[in-house]
């Protein structure tokens, strides 16, 4: 696993928590 990869699931990571905090409130 490169950086890059880590970058682009950190990113993903941080997309889908953000979505589950909206659909939430």
């Amino acid at each position: 696993m490169t950086a890059a990869d880590l970058d682009f699931w950190c990113g993903k990571a941080e997309e889908i928590y953000k979505a589950q905090a909206n659909a939430r409130s």
